[in-house]
């Protein structure tokens, strides 16, 4: 699949029901993280729908969060992605419904490449992956040739490249109608097929363990839950205006494609 390839379905209630139509269309691509244009809007809406559910624009220090959303996913996903070893991507959902809903952005998923250490039953971070490859390499030929497709052979013994979901998020007003299930699918058909990708036979997400509803969906998508591990991640503090990190307990959960 190209990165200019949509793949459509119909939303029929799956994991769920919603007010709006069984029949609606819903088209998922890759965003084009060429585009700051579609990357702000990206970013708009997963602080609308994510970090900041109960807020709204006018709110005292909403413009703060929302640009360092927009920075994180430039710096994630924008141009200088094109210099790290490890693929990122955004798929996005949009909803084709009647004149109302036409082409609405209704959902996100991240896909991140990054280093498992097998011994020790750990996801690298992104910067920790890299810092890895890079510092496995031997010489500097290695290090410019090295690339997704061959950066298995030159990692140390106990270590693969794997994929993880993150940054699942469905918009408020489209929740029950199995887009995000429709979201994790594609997500592993891209990873399977889509130009640049393939190659990979396994695929993790992090969950918050007590965050129920989202492993009972990937559950039902067929993830299997490995381990669980006290893990710092990132919340929303609206009232200092900016993200903040706290100790959460996440279940690292796996399926194979």
């Amino acid at each position: 699949m190209t990165n200019q390839q949509r793949v459509g379905f119909r939303s029929r209630g799956l994991f769920g029901s919603s007010s709006h139509n069984e029949n609606t269309a819903i088209s998922i691509s890759p965003l084009d993280t060429s585009d700051s244009a579609s990357l702000q809007k990206a970013a708009k809406f997963m602080t609308n729908n994510f970090w900041l559910p109960n807020s709204n624009e006018n709110d005292k220090n909403y413009g703060s969060i929302a640009f360092t959303v927009y920075v994180d996913m430039l710096d994630r996903y924008g141009p200088r992605m094109e210099a790290q070893k490890f693929d990122s991507c955004i798929l996005e959902a949009h909803c084709s419904a009647g004149d109302d809903f036409k082409e609405k952005l209704v959902g996100l998923i991240g896909i991140d490449v990054v280093i498992f250490e097998m011994q020790e039953n750990t996801l690298q971070s992104r910067e920790e992956s890299e810092a890895t490859i890079t510092g496995a390499v031997t010489t500097l030929k290695d290090l410019v040739d090295a690339n997704q497709e061959n950066v298995s052979q030159l990692l140390p013994s106990g270590m693969k490249a794997v994929v993880v979901l993150s940054n699942l998020v469905v918009s408020t007003s489209f929740r029950r109608m199995g887009i995000g299930a429709k979201l994790c699918l594609e997500a592993e058909r891209f990873v399977k097929e889509g130009e640049g990708w393939g190659g990979f036979t396994d695929i993790y997400v992090r969950v918050e363990s007590e965050n129920l509803p989202a492993r009972k969906l990937y559950q039902l998508l067929g993830y299997d839950e490995q381990w669980d591990e006290d893990s710092t991640i990132v919340k929303s503090d609206l009232d200092a205006g900016e993200l903040v990190t706290c100790t959460r307990n996440i279940v690292i959960m796996k399926k194979s494609i």
